[in-house]
């Protein structure tokens, strides 16, 4: 239930007191006038928080409102939330459908400078036809962050070059895990949407956001392995639903303005107690202190989502948001979820794009499919870099090699969206037996010689002619591809023995003689 505004005050003070889904109890309110710093104050927001609405923000709406407005009303809040995490953001960007990265990303041995050789390899792999890094020679291939691109006019290096802001380029480093799967459906098993959180990385509102209501947040499904209990995405779809999680103050701050007299009016009332009044709190009755509670907004902020109509996020979005995912209401849900965890709202963020399957069985619609994943990898890596925060940005796909029809190799040729022209088998399926994931890590103070160990190694694995993986750690388990990320995400900070904590044998499935060949990444600053 949320409250009608003809409720009077002593009517919502009856309902928290006497009805509701939860009864609050009169034990639960002097615990909490008791304690005001304690669990029991939080354990009462929460209870509150379901009394009051029919549904359950994680932790609500009440938990955080702007400091600004807070300051100016004079109710200021008597909880403060975490500062910023010590670990970096990190998201994932799930291409549902099935892309296929090996088009463009070079995934031959050594580090793709032993390319897939040969014609009939390429034609096996469904890739462009003739190319061939070896050619043009490695150190002249194109590239972005230490990874390689067959050529210029690769749809996902024209993705990513042609939309990353000036400068982004100089501060990612990026890395490729190739890896052996059973049959295409064993794509569910990337994520590491549960890894980040239990590695320590949090936000100040949710573990975990996605725009899909599934267990991931995006369009897979969990990997056997550990995770969080009860603990699932909250869903953000547009900016009502980014207004529910953040609270209005906070977001009126940081990105979305709502700059109108009537907003300022909500924000006022969603105001909370004044250290004074807190001073004073223990001694009023409990009538006196749910009063209280109403006064500085506990009950009325229940309301705000449904005061503004239908929108696009861009609608009253600061200039780095809008500047950074172009204003377009087609990604909105993923600009929400981008937005939620580079403020620290959300530890993790999993953000799903759909169309990525050309069932048209065309060269030219796969290429584009992939060009839409790098310029939507770049929109989050442009926010970043205009709220000068570091982020770790994964990509997956439920089809990143594909072969083609080998009874009938059939290429194509084709002008592409960049106006370059472009050869590429067509499609005839996703891979069952080999996949690949790719990710860059941003930062603003680092350039990429200083993120990565080696700018010409960034290549967990890789192919022969024959589609053989060439890995062992991550040829036999795919539950290892999401582990390796997270590997590498805590060399970053020096940490990588922790990945044992998250690792289903509770040891480091990297460690040994070989355990070099799984470190990307550098420690910052070392």
């Amino acid at each position: 239930m949320i409250f009608k505004k003809k409720l009077s005050v002593e009517d919502r003070i009856h309902f928290l007191t006497h009805g509701g889904r939860e009864k609050i109890s009169r034990e639960a309110l002097e615990a909490y006038a008791a304690s005001p710093h304690s669990p029991e104050r939080r354990n009462f927001l929460k209870k509150l928080a379901a009394a009051t609405t029919g549904f359950v923000l994680t932790p609500s709406i009440f938990e955080i409102l702007s400091r600004k407005v807070l300051a100016e009303s004079g109710c200021e809040p008597f909880d403060p939330t975490a500062g910023e995490s010590s670990r970096p953001p990190v998201i994932e960007l799930h291409a549902r459908g099935g892309d296929h990265y090996a088009a463009d990303i070079a995934v031959g041995l050594s580090g793709s400078e032993d390319l897939l050789s040969g014609q009939d390899a390429y034609i096996l792999h469904g890739m462009p036809q003739g190319l061939d890094i070896r050619a043009l020679g490695f150190d002249n291939a194109p590239q972005i962050g230490g990874i390689r691109f067959h050529n210029q006019q690769a749809a996902l290096y024209r993705g990513l070059n042609d939309n990353l802001l000036p400068g982004v380029k100089d501060h990612l480093g990026g890395m490729v895990v190739c890896a052996s799967i059973g049959s295409d459906t064993d794509q569910v098993a990337l994520t590491g949407t549960h890894l980040y959180p239990l590695l320590g990385r949090t936000g100040t509102l949710n573990n975990m956001v996605g725009n899909r209501p599934t267990p991931t947040g995006g369009s897979y499904q969990l990997a056997l392995g550990p995770r969080l209990a009860n603990s699932t995405p909250y869903v953000l779809r547009n900016r009502e639903s980014v207004l529910a999680l953040g609270g209005l103050g906070i977001l009126f701050d940081s990105s979305l303005g709502l700059a109108n007299d009537r907003a300022m009016e909500i924000l006022r009332v969603g105001a909370r107690m004044s250290e004074r009044s807190l001073a004073e709190f223990t001694n009023l009755s409990l009538s006196d202190q749910v009063k209280e509670l109403v006064r500085c907004g506990y009950i009325q902020s229940a309301e705000l989502p449904a005061e503004f109509s239908e929108g696009t996020l861009f609608d009253d979005a600061s200039a780095d948001l809008a500047t950074a995912f172009g204003g377009n209401p087609n990604q909105s849900s993923i600009a929400a979820v981008s937005h939620a965890v580079l403020s620290n709202f959300a530890g993790f963020g999993a953000c799903t794009d759909f169309g990525h399957d050309p069932h048209d069985g065309s060269a030219q619609a796969g290429w584009n499919a992939r060009n839409r994943t790098g310029r939507l990898l770049a929109q989050i890596l442009n926010y970043a870099h205009l709220r000068s925060k570091p982020v770790f940005v994964i990509v997956l796909t439920d089809g990143a090699m594909r072969p083609a029809n080998q009874n009938n190799p059939e290429t194509q040729s084709f002008t592409n969206s960049a106006g370059g022209s472009t050869t590429e088998t067509r499609w005839a399926g996703d891979s069952d037996r080999r996949t690949l994931v790719f990710g860059y890590f941003y930062h603003p103070n680092y350039s990429t010689s200083q993120i990565l160990r080696n700018t010409r190694q960034v290549q967990i694995g890789g192919f022969d002619a024959n589609g053989v993986i060439h890995n062992s750690a991550i040829t036999t388990q795919v539950q290892n591809v999401p582990l390796a990320f997270a590997y590498n995400y805590l060399s970053l900070l020096g940490q990588e023995d922790e990945i044992a904590d998250v690792s289903l044998s509770r040891g480091n499935p990297f460690e040994g003689p070989n355990e070099e060949i799984y470190r990307i990444f550098r420690k910052l600053g070392g």
